[in-house]
């Protein structure tokens, strides 16, 4: 008996060409088991694929169960020949054999996070290629098997041109590859020795001339390279893939260029093409391009034709390109940037059904949604907005979950802010939407633990680890309270005593104070640990008060205003602080800032206002200071920033001080003419904060005052064409 017939079919992978061709072979040679390139304990895995609720592009996962950053991933699309072969083998109810070394041998070989296909990865087939005249592989073997519409005899081609490649090339295949290849010509060995009359073998074209030398390579060779190898306990389940992870421009060595391409030449082949700039152009027209049906006939032609001097049968992806390019007189980063991720890489992200096995990262996710009642919105396709109220145990678990999930990096929602009417921190508006895409960075999350909380804490600790400064460390804390991580409020406290060591950045500290100030204020239910929040205003505002004087001396006009705002508030958070023992320190911090010389005029005006608002600087002495500050011999912008800064909390002095009025209506009236253009955005920007009845006031009290404006040598009239054309203009500067 001389066994069963056997057929070696070199795919692409994800080569819808290949995809085709195999099929239509399978279909005619009706074969009664099919071996495939895939791990041993993706079998149990593959009975899954009819499930009409698993939707490529979709990938098998295979991990560590203790060691889930330890995995495999195989992808597939739609189009991919791999998903084919099983779903011709399951609807024909045939044997499908997956004959690559087992995951549980393959993990152990490599310390990489992923295991890829290190054929496509170290691209044997690049020289090839060069040779050719392609400038990589893929498109190489596009224009060579992909597009080639006679299925004769292709698969012995490919094979004759893969022996001659690996024989010229004469390259040491890696370990890894040489200990899959055994395993593969085991398996071969095994089920040709079974009762099967045809088998048909899919696997990458690479692989098959050391596959066909399985009657002529010993068993006891293959046996002997095996031996000894390292075995751990393996799980595996499908998860949700993207195109654009697919894509070989994310990193994924056995991916594709172009995805969505691929797709539409897998549905339509010859027609693939015209239905492609169909698309293309609406696409145009959305974003205002004027793309008309004579643009697309001309495209078309001029893909065509260059497509014919190229020898090839059909245009392909560069010369739809170019011929666009060339029609519609784009230049060529415009075109992929509009085309790109939705008709080159496609967005398209798969979907697979709750039956199917989870990672632990997923089956808790799934768990903490039932607690806190998200269902709705875990499916819902829609943005849809949600209000809880914390003390509602489910809406408490559901603020959690997403709080967690932020630190994650997986933004199912996003905190919007809460109205004024309702009062108690309780409450919080999530805007909700989970996207496909989410589950894919769920799998990822997995090498941080196997529970939401633990994986966020776990994530969260590094981060803290890694901090540099103050102001990063107190916005962890508030993920972290918010999240309800409270184990790693020490490790928190002994990194911040640790960078509290250094020169203190007063800008940072400033910055912190109303984050902190705002986590002691938390409703019971979050704030843990009040005493240790404590001792970091401890360290934080005896830091900012002693270093206040000197970070404000000769700073400079911009990074004056960024202080300024984070000075009023820091002051703010100051006052909300309960039975606050800081209040005297920060005051004289201000009183010793107000009286140097040399601190900026911007934060000069603030600070003379906050002092003036608590009564530690009466009026009279503001007054005083005020006539030094608008002596003639101070620069009018310099003036003008302390108005600014003074005034910024508000303009109702000048409605019942009349000196000060008075002070300030006589230094507008002496700027000279040439310094007032320069003055005016910033006076306009100044009064801009004023209420429109106390522009009204102001008004009149100028209107009235008996003042007389210096006269202009120019000659001037309203009524003057050339005046009133600017006239709006003048209205709108002066608000």
């Amino acid at each position: 008996m001389s066994g069963p017939e056997i057929q070696f079919l070199g795919i692409r992978h994800h080569g819808p060409g290949s995809a085709r061709r195999m099929l239509r072979f399978l279909e005619k040679w009706q074969p009664d088991a099919i071996i495939i390139e895939a791990p041993a304990e993706t079998s149990d895995l593959f009975t899954s694929v009819n499930d009409p609720g698993l939707i490529p592009p979709i990938a098998l996962l295979l991990y560590e169960p203790l060691q889930l950053k330890n995995s495999l991933i195989l992808p597939f699309a739609h189009f991919s020949p791999e998903w084919i072969a099983i779903s011709f083998a399951n609807s024909k109810g045939i044997p499908l054999i997956p004959f690559d070394l087992p995951a549980a041998l393959m993990l152990p070989l490599s310390q990489e996070t992923e295991i890829i296909r290190d054929d496509y990865v170290k691209d044997p087939l690049s020289q090839v290629a060069q040779l050719s005249g392609y400038t990589d592989s893929e498109r190489w073997w596009e224009h060579t098997f992909e597009q080639i519409r006679e299925d004769e005899d292709v698969f012995k081609s490919l094979q004759d041109v893969m022996i001659e490649v690996r024989s010229q090339l004469n390259r040491t295949e890696s370990r890894e590859t040489l200990l899959r290849e055994a395993w593969m010509r085991q398996l071969i060995r095994s089920e040709m020795a079974k009762n099967y009359n045809k088998i048909a073998v899919v696997c990458g074209a690479w692989h098959i001339p050391a596959l066909i030398e399985w009657n002529k390579i010993t068993a006891k060779q293959d046996k002997s390279l095996l031996t000894g190898l390292s075995k751990v306990k393996i799980a595996g389940t499908w998860i949700p893939w993207s195109y654009d992870r697919l894509a070989r421009q994310s990193g994924y060595g056995a991916g594709v260029l172009a995805p969505a391409w691929y797709e539409m030449l897998y549905n339509h082949q010859v027609d693939a093409p015209s239905i492609w700039l169909v698309h293309i152009a609406k696409l145009f027209r959305k974003e205002g391009f004027d793309v008309s049906p004579a643009h697309l006939q001309a495209i078309l032609a001029l893909s065509s034709n260059l497509s014919y001097l190229r020898d090839k049968p059909d245009a392909g992806l560069d010369e739809l390109q170019l011929a666009l390019e060339s029609v519609l007189q784009l230049p060529k980063d415009i075109l992929i940037a509009k085309i790109q991720s939705k008709w080159i890489i496609g967005d398209k992200v798969g979907q697979v059904p709750a039956n199917i096995p989870q990672t632990p990262l997923q089956s808790d996710l799934n768990k903490q949604i039932k607690t806190a009642r998200l269902k709705n919105e875990f499916e819902s396709t829609q943005s849809i907005r949600k209000q809880l109220d914390v003390r509602v145990n489910a809406n408490r678990m559901a603020s959690l979950l997403l709080h967690q999930l932020n630190i994650l990096d997986i933004p199912w929602g996003t905190l919007e802010a809460v109205s004024d009417q309702v009062k108690g921190g309780f409450h919080e508006n999530w805007r909700l939407k989970w996207r496909p895409i989410y589950t894919i960075e769920l799998i990822d999350k997995g090498m941080w633990g196997n529970t939401i909380a633990g994986a966020a804490e776990k994530k969260m600790e590094a981060a803290i680890q890694n901090a540099s400064d103050t102001l990063t460390l107190v916005n962890y804390l508030e993920k972290c309270m918010l999240a309800g991580i409270e184990n790693l409020v020490d490790t928190l406290s002994l990194k911040m005593r640790s960078l509290a060591v250094d020169i203190p950045d007063i800008s940072q500290f400033l910055q912190s104070l109303p984050i902190l100030v705002r986590i002691m204020r938390y409703p019971s239910h979050r704030t843990v640990y009040p005493e240790k929040l404590h001792q970091w205003l401890n360290t934080i505002i005896p830091a900012i008060c002693s270093g206040l004087p000197q970070a404000t001396y000769q700073l400079a006009d911009e990074p004056a205003e960024i202080m300024e705002q984070q000075m009023s508030d820091a002051h703010a958070a100051i006052y909300l602080l309960e039975g606050n023992e800081f209040v005297s320190l920060w005051e004289n911090a201000l009183l010793t800032t107000v009286q140097l010389d040399g601190v900026n005029m911007r934060i000069n005006g603030l600070v003379m206002r906050l002092l003036l608002e608590r009564d530690r600087l009466d009026i009279d002495f503001i007054l005083a200071k005020m006539t030094l500050i608008f002596s003639k011999g101070n620069e009018p912008l310099q003036v003008g920033a302390w108005l600014e800064g003074f005034f910024k909390r508000g303009v109702y002095l000048l409605q019942y001080q009349q000196e000060m009025f008075d002070l300030i209506n006589q230094w507008i009236i002496d700027i000279k003419e040439d310094h007032f253009p320069e003055v005016l955005p910033l006076l306009r920007r100044t009064f801009s904060l004023f209420t429109v009845s106390a522009k009204q006031d102001i008004w009149e009290r100028v209107s009235k005052s008996k003042q007389e404006l210096p006269k202009s040598d120019i000659p001037f009239s309203l009524d003057d064409p050339q005046i009133k054309e600017f006239l709006p203009l003048f209205q709108q500067i002066l608000g």
